[in-house]
This record gives structure tokens, sequence and C-alpha cells, in this order.
């Protein structure tokens, strides 16, 4: 009869799939994804200043040209603010109400992203800006050219940049003040 060959039980190793991963690998892993998170990071926080930028001086020339059509058209504007936006108001002579512009494309109410806050001193008083719309305006803009002297600033949120400031005074003039960029 033939005989039966004997089992063979290796002692070698097993194979690299069944190994897990190297230490190495894990570092490497965990090096790349640093790197992708710090670009998102760096990404965001020019994004949020670029956007602030954009933001000051798209409202500075709003609120000129506010301004000007109220001169010209020898009627009242207004405009309020809130955390979320502003909007541009129009004197209905006939109601002595205050109606929002909706129907111009200029000055039509305008969200900002979430992440810009805004806070206004009028009077030199700081004016606290609720989430929502306030009641009646705070900025007027009178036919005659005068309007209420304020300064809003605008700031990326959880950051220590310095904020951006309009500052108009009581003719319409813009205040420039040297503001590093």
């Amino acid at each position: 009869m033939g005989e039966i060959p004997p089992i063979r039980i290796s002692n070698a190793p097993t194979s690299r799939l069944q190994r897990g991963f190297t230490l190495l690998e894990i570092i490497v892993v965990l090096v790349i994804i640093g790197i992708m998170v710090s670009f998102a990071v760096l990404q965001f926080g020019d994004e949020g200043e670029k956007q602030l930028k954009e933001e000051t001086r798209r409202l500075e020339l709003l609120v000129k040209l506010a301004r000007e059509e109220s001169i010209l058209e020898s009627s009242d504007y207004a405009i309020d603010f809130w955390q979320g936006g502003y909007s541009f108001y129009t004197l209905d002579e006939d109601e002595g109400k205050w109606g929002e512009i909706t129907d111009d494309p200029t000055l039509r109410p305008r969200e900002i992203p979430e992440y810009i806050e805004l806070s206004i001193e009028l009077e030199d008083q700081l004016i606290i800006l609720e989430m929502e719309p306030p009641e009646k305006p705070q900025i007027f803009l009178l036919s005659s050219g005068e309007m209420t002297p304020f300064l809003l600033q605008l700031s990326v949120q959880d950051r220590d940049g310095l904020p951006k400031e309009i500052s108009f005074d009581q003719l319409g003039r813009l205040n420039y003040e040297e503001q590093p960029d």
C-alpha cells in the first residue's frame, strides 16, 4: 500500500495582503489628509476676506447710487441693515410710508453671506442689528442731498482680521480712512 505523505504546516510569514498597513503607509496618508485640510482652510480664509472686500465695495457704491437717485428724482430714500443683509426704501409721499424697493435690479434687497457680520454706529451710538429686518429704516437719504451720517463695519465671523468700514457724513461724503488690505 502506498504511504500517505505527511501534512506539512508552514511557518512562512503570511502574505502582505493579510498583514494590514505599515506605520509608514499610515503616516503618509495622514500627511496627505493634513495638507488637503490646510489648503481647504486657507482657501476659505482667502475667500472670506475677498468676499468681505467685494461686499464692502458693493455697499459703498449702492449707498452713493441711492443718494444720487434721491437727489435726481427729488425723492427720499432710506436703508435698513440687519445681520442677514440690507434693503433700500423709498418714501411714498401719498401714504407717508416707507416702501421697500423690490423692482429695481440695482437697489433690490440684498443678502450677505452668513459669515459676514455687520455693525452700525449712528451718532456715535452702536446699534445692535437683529437677524431679521428692522421695522423702520436706520439711514435716510434725503432729496436735498443730506443723509444720516453713519459708520458701518463689516467683518468675518470668528476671525481676528480688521473689519472693513464704510463711513458717510451728513453731506453724503464718504469718509476714507486708511485700512490695510
